[in-house]
Formats: structure tokens, sequence, C-alpha cells
């Protein structure tokens, strides 16, 4: 069977063929019963395709597919991706702990002030003499 003629066959069932094309495709029916098989065998497919009905895939298949397709990652990659992992997951937990130590010290703290939230100790006009003091000793 030849690649021009079985093309053209499967050409015929989608697109309309030239008169030429037509009778070609005819005459090479005709002579080759290994085409017809194929014909038929082409007709049959597309009824059953036709009448499977319709198949819903689970949701991120595409992205599924895609990940077992991709190649496969070098040592230097996939370390990468664990460290980006980690620090991911390090990085959450550093959060919460903030959230929670401010949230303790803001209901433990005698105002509700950014000062108390922090636990900013209060500057008192002394505190600035001492620390101007440091400043000008010199060793």
């Amino acid at each position: 069977m030849n690649d021009k003629l079985l093309q053209l066959l499967i050409r015929s069932f989608d697109a309309k063929l030239s008169q030429e094309e037509q009778d070609l495709l005819h005459q090479a029916l005709t002579s080759s019963p290994e085409l017809l098989r194929e014909k038929k065998r082409i007709i049959n497919m597309r009824k059953r395709l036709l009448n499977s009905g319709e198949h819903k895939f689970k949701p991120f298949f595409s992205a599924r597919v895609m990940q077992k397709i991709k190649p496969s990652q070098s040592p230097e990659e996939e370390f990468a991706n664990s460290l980006t992992w980690a620090f991911r997951m390090f990085a959450t937990a550093g959060a919460v702990a903030i959230i929670l130590l401010f949230s303790i010290n803001s209901k433990l703290g005698k105002e509700t002030s950014l000062n108390s939230i922090f636990n900013i100790p209060t500057i008192t006009l002394e505190n600035t003499w001492q620390l101007d003091n440091l400043l000008e000793e010199k060793p």
C-alpha cells in the first residue's frame, strides 16, 4: 500500500477531494484489497468513536500527564527544588510563630499600641542622656 494513497484515503473522510484525486482513490480501492480493508477499518473506528459518547477526565488530568512526561530533572535541580520546599515550610512556620508572639504580646501588654505589640520599651529623657554619655566615652 502506498503512503500517498493512504494519506489520500484518510483525507477523503474529512475533506473534499478534487476529481483527479477521487478517480485515483477509486481506482486504487478497486485494485488493492489491502487499501479497501484499511478503508473499512477506518470507517468502523470512526463509528465506534461516534458511539462511544463523551468521556470526562478527573480534575488536573493534563497537569498530571505533563508531570509524568516531563524529562527527569538533574540532581542539582532536584536539590534546588527540595531546598525551595524546605524554605517555604520554615518560612510558613516562622510567620505563624511571629503572629502568635505578637498576639500574645498584645494581650499581655497594658496598652494596645504598636510599642506594646513589638515589646519596645518607652524611651525617657534619662535613658536618652545615658545613651548620649555612652557614645561620648572613648575606650
